[in-house]
């Protein structure tokens, strides 16, 4: 009884100790700002935070243009918006829950699979604790996006928990709802069968053989493994039906070619993935571009290698069967099988991002406790003592420079600028990431670096068209009354999709987005108002504009047209669309506001004898009207 009582006690302290790591590492992230990909995700889709539930307002794509289809997340965002609006303290403060409750379920994972190792409580701490500490995690829980692989981690961790325990009553439905709710968190869900099954192989199926094990295996979990298939099946024909097909990209044989014979990928993938594992203290930003990584031959061939080796030692301790630990290696594998290139990703020019190791790490540590290190370097004569003080140290080293990145990386995500300033640092060549490195200066006031920036890229590589939209923005923060020859200049030079001259499918050969298209136009009306007070030739490039942007990216526009009509003195048309704007929830709307005021104050400089200017100035009864509604809803 005393015993149980103290393993009982020894459990509690553990998880209380996993949670005051976990608040200690990462607490700093509730007073982090919305980055990246959150203005595309949910930032910019007022839908979530204006429209009532829907399906289809919840099961739409991730991104224009994919098929990633991820309901369970977009609701929870839903749900997090109606009551608490749109917060980025609230979001991280759920991440930081979240990622807690991820500690505790690999902590009681760990004391599961680890319970024939000697000190199976410290190793099952210390798994945890390597979990809970590994800076892998990082983009996962810093970054509000991540919340796609936190829930899908989750899920998974918590069926496995489910599944291994004992006295669980409806066991099987249990684990078939969760494997629904990784599903719908995201695709990585689909290895979920996999993972079990290595994960059983490795509770008990080690000691007799492969085949006699896998049968057993199918034997003894016929009714659970049927209603995944039938969950799986059902799966993918929703998702077909709700983002119009289950991939949005095909293999085709030049994919092969080009990813597996000519650049390597899924090998350098692996390598890649495995460095970040073991060496994770040398950068903390957001890109990972595979043309810094293993380009030459020799490292090529290196990657391959390596790739080749790892494989044949797995494959060969799978085949014998004999020890745990190539099971939960083989679990932590599948978790990547989907980021390995191995199938056609749009993630950009980048071999991997750390939050894809987010599920398997937790498989990763726990095999990684299996050896007795201790026992190992005893048996190369290094005395007992000298062996505990190593591999002590080891640990002890680990967790400092764990400490130290942390330190160093994790506040990388508090804002968009200090994100791509890591990212500028550390690969300045790399297209995307001096992009939004520039885009972010100019946002956040920046003038000076983000023009040192670009007089950088000139120099080194010259101008492409996003780059030349960003100068000409610069030009316009600056009050520089060039920017408008600049602007329309560019504006010659650009391709019109929206004009029917091109195909909208051939925007990818000019390597802009339609987000950047619609930002120039926006910023060549905005300097039409401010440099040559030409309002009716703003409206029509506020009106192409709106043709490349879709969604919460109107919203400038829309604030942009209202300060147009307002200054054409059609208070009318200006005041009824501030009065549907003012009704909507989003995130900044002080920023618009801000954007509308400085438009009519830059106009009405140059023209205080027109009447819209003469109210604005007099602050006359139009105005004040206009201003009251601007004002709706900003505390």
């Amino acid at each position: 009884m005393k015993g149980f009582i103290d393993n009982k006690f020894r459990v509690f302290l553990s998880c209380v100790l996993l949670i005051g790591l976990g608040s200690l590492l990462y607490s700093p992230i509730l007073s982090f700002e919305y980055v990246w990909d959150d203005t595309l995700l949910f930032v910019d889709k007022v839908s979530l935070l204006n429209e009532p539930l829907s399906w289809e307002l919840v099961s739409q794509p991730v991104l224009f243009g994919t098929s990633y289809f991820r309901p369970l997340v977009f609701l929870s965002w839903y749900v997090e918006f109606k009551l608490w609006g749109q917060s980025s303290a609230v979001s991280h403060a759920i991440h930081l829950f979240v990622y807690l409750l991820n500690c505790l379920l690999v902590y009681g994972i760990a004391r599961i699979f680890l319970q024939s190792c000697e000190r199976r409580e410290l190793k099952s701490l210390l798994a945890a604790s390597v979990y809970c500490a590994h800076p892998v995690l990082i983009e996962t829980t810093a970054w509000v996006s991540g919340r796609f692989d936190l829930f899908v981690s989750f899920f998974m961790y918590f069926a496995v928990l489910v599944y291994f325990s004992g006295g669980v009553k409806g066991k099987i439905a249990l684990v078939g709802l969760l494997y629904i709710c990784a599903l719908f968190s995201k695709e990585l869900g689909l290895v979920f069968p996999f993972v079990l099954y290595a994960l059983w192989m490795a509770r008990f199926g080690t000691g007799n053989s492969l085949l006699t094990n896998t049968r057993r295996f199918v034997r003894e979990n016929m009714s659970l493994l049927a209603l995944l298939f039938i969950i799986s099946l059902a799966y993918l024909v929703l998702r077909s039906y709700s983002v119009g097909g289950i991939y949005h990209r095909g293999i085709s044989w030049f994919y092969v070619t080009e990813a597996y014979f000519s650049d390597f990928l899924p090998f350098k993938a692996l390598l890649f993935y495995v460095y970040r594992l073991v060496l994770p203290f040398l950068s903390g930003g957001a890109l990972h571009p595979y043309e810094y990584y293993w380009t030459g031959i020799y490292e090529s061939v290196l990657a391959i290698a390596f790739a080749l080796m790892a494989f044949i030692v797995v494959v060969r301790g799978l085949v014998k069967n004999e020890r745990p630990v190539y099971w939960l290696i083989l679990a932590g594998l599948f978790c990547l099988s989907l980021v390995l290139h191995i199938i056609p990703l749009t993630i950009g020019e980048n071999l991997g991002h750390d939050r894809f190791l987010s599920s398997g790490l937790a498989f990763f540590v726990i095999g990684a406790m299996y050896p007795n290190y201790v026992g190992l370097l005893k048996r190369i004569k290094v005395r007992q003592k000298v062996s505990i003080g190593i591999v002590s140290g080891c640990v002890v080293f680990w967790f400092g420079m764990v400490a130290l990145t942390h330190h160093s990386f994790l506040n990388v995500w508090k804002d968009e600028f200090s994100l791509w300033q890591e990212s500028y640092r550390v690969y300045p060549s790399f297209k995307p990431g001096s992009y939004n490195y520039v885009y972010s200066a100019l946002k956040s006031g920046r003038l000076e670096i983000a023009e040192k920036v670009l007089l950088e890229i000139a120099e080194n590589e010259g101008f492409g068209i996003s780059e030349q939209s960003l100068y000409a923005d610069l030009l316009v923060r600056k009050g520089d009354p060039e920017a408008l020859r600049y602007l329309e200049g560019l504006e010659v030079a650009l391709p019109k999709f929206h004009n029917g001259e091109l195909p909208m499918y051939m925007i990818t050969n000019f390597q802009v987005t339609p987000k950047q298209l619609g930002g120039f136009y926006s910023t060549y009306a905005s300097a039409l108002i401010v440099f040559e007070n030409d309002l009716e030739k703003a409206k029509e490039y506020n009106k192409i504009a709106a043709w490349y942007l879709e969604g919460g990216e109107m919203l400038p526009l829309l604030y942009q047209r209202a300060a147009v009509d307002y200054l054409l003195g059609k208070y009318n048309d200006s005041f009824q669309q501030l009065v549907v704007i003012s009704r909507w929830n989003f995130a900044h709307k002080e920023n618009l506001v801000a954007f509308f005021e400085t438009l009519v104050e830059k106009y009405c400089k140059n023209k205080k004898s027109e009447e819209a200017c003469d109210m604005y100035l007099q602050r006359g009864d139009q105005w004040t009207r206009i201003e009251s509604e601007l004002h709706r809803g900003l505390l």
